[in-house]
């Protein structure tokens, strides 16, 4: 069993340095599978299914690599070949999946931000994006909330 673990975990590793070299290199991305591979020699250590030399030996392999990935990327040798998307999906009730591009989503949030900070629009519930049209159940505004989203903005 020792063996096949010690095998895996190589395998993997090597998996690590392959995706360093690939064209698909994201540097958030391989600091996630770099810890993944952290916690699975540690957890192998604490319970003893493969020897502390091993794991420990596997661990300044794994911090080795690790430490020569970052050098390179701050160096600019590396570069992270991930991408925003030109388009995000954004679903509602009304309009699953409505594919809304990125400069219409900055400029909703540019509009949103303008309401929400501008002292004038408080109360103005017909015009606020929070607006769900809620029942005025005990009294709460068409949002849902107690108090006015602008006014919370604004204080």
């Amino acid at each position: 069993m020792v063996i096949e673990i010690c095998k895996s975990l190589t395998k993997e590793i090597q998996e690590l340095v392959d995706y360093v070299a690939g064209e698909n290199f994201w540097i958030d991305e391989f600091t996630h599978y770099k810890e993944y591979l952290m916690n699975v020699v540690d957890f192998s250590m604490r319970n003893h299914l493969v020897p502390v030399e091993t794991c420990n030996e596997l661990a300044g392999i794994l911090e080795e690599i690790g430490n020569e990935v970052f050098e390179e990327y701050r160096a600019g040798n590396l570069v992270n070949h991930y991408e925003e998307p030109e388009a995000v999906y954004l679903g509602t009730d009304d309009d699953k999946n409505r594919r809304v591009f990125k400069d219409e989503v900055d400029k909703a949030f540019e509009e949103y931000v303008c309401f929400m900070y501008n002292p004038g629009n408080s109360h103005k519930c017909e015009e606020c994006p929070e607006n769900h049209g809620c029942s005025s159940w005990q009294g709460n505004l068409p949002c849902g909330q107690q108090h006015c989203w602008v006014d919370c903005h604004c204080e």
